[in-house]
């Protein structure tokens, strides 16, 4: 499977939960009932997206949800975990072999980035994994919650080069 994203194209998410429906998926560590990323690959031997469009995903609503909820929960004492807020990630590769990322930018996740579970012979490379600093619903400096870059989850032989990464965490 290859997606290419030529100059000026642009994959944007939905802020509606029903745009992700759930089904079984790997996130922090587990196997659960999740949303699924904006784009998904699984068991695609020889995956690729390539190209210099842009995948957005569309991720300031839910930080701002996601802020809100975390400064409640404190004031309350009571715990807020990450995935207490559900939300998809943009990229999310499982059980493949021979992928290769090149040239797109990923930019805006509601969670995390990309995440490559169980894949052998990845390449990450010549592209940008972006967090703006957005503003909220008053004018506020809003930051992505946990919009980790690359999140690599029993992989083998993964190389990153020349990736220009600037997220929250």
């Amino acid at each position: 499977v290859n997606l290419r994203l030529e100059k000026g194209a642009k994959i944007v998410g939905v802020d509606e939960a029903d745009g992700y429906p759930m089904r079984e998926t790997r996130i922090e560590g587990e196997t659960c009932l999740y949303y699924p990323a904006l784009i998904n690959a699984d068991r695609c031997n020889g995956f690729t997206i390539s190209g210099e469009g842009v995948i957005d995903g569309h991720g300031a609503n839910t930080w701002e949800e996601f802020w809100t909820r975390l400064a409640e929960a404190r004031k309350n004492g009571v715990d807020f975990r990450n995935k207490d807020l559900m939300r998809p990630r943009v990229l999310y590769v499982s059980r493949s072999k021979n992928v290769d990322v090149s040239g797109v930018t990923f930019k805006n996740s509601k969670f995390w980035t990309t995440h490559f579970y169980d894949c052998e012979d990845v390449t990450v490379h010549d592209c940008a994994i972006l967090a703006d600093v957005l503003e909220d619903s008053r004018g506020n400096k809003l930051k992505g919650p946990s919009t980790d870059a690359i999140d690599i989850d029993k992989c083998r032989r993964f190389t990153v080069r020349n990736v220009d990464i600037s997220v929250n965490d």
